[in-house]
Parts: C-alpha cells; structure tokens; sequence
C-alpha cells in the first residue's frame, strides 16, 4: 500500500476526530446555555453530521472546505458559515 494512501487516510481519520470533538464542545456549550430557546440536537442533525463526514472522506474539495472550517478558531466559525 503506497505511503501516501496511508498518509490520506490518517489525515481523514484525524478531521472525522476533530469534527466530533468540535460538535461535541458545541453540544456541551449549548446544554449548559442558561438561553432557554436553545433547542436540543435532533437525531437528524446527527445523522446530518455524519453524513456530511462521511462525504468529507469522498470528497477531496468537501474534505478541504470541512478543513478549512474546523481549524478555524471557535469565534472565527459562525462567520464563515452564516
């Protein structure tokens, strides 16, 4: 198996890691909210997430978007997605 396959393949393993320990932050912030109009992740935003990780490891240019968002600072985030 040539290096660079497996190089890739650490790479997309580590950013599925870092996409869920940065949902996962997200979660814990919003459940410890005092906002009471916060509403709780449905089981679709879940599976939403998982499918948009899943074509982040299909996807070269999802993967390099996905990327680029993730390892942007927390408060950075929101701007570059709204």
């Amino acid at each position: 198996m040539p290096i660079i396959f497996i190089v890739a393949i650490i790479i997309l393993v580590l950013l599925a890691v870092i996409g869920v320990y940065a949902w996962i932050r997200h979660a814990a912030a919003r459940r410890l909210s005092l906002d009471t109009t916060c509403e709780r992740n449905t089981f679709a935003e879940v599976d939403g997430f998982i499918d948009m990780l899943r074509g982040a490891c299909e996807d070269i240019d999802m993967h390099q978007t996905l990327d680029k968002i993730l390892t942007q600072p927390d408060e950075a985030r929101p701007q570059m997605l709204y």
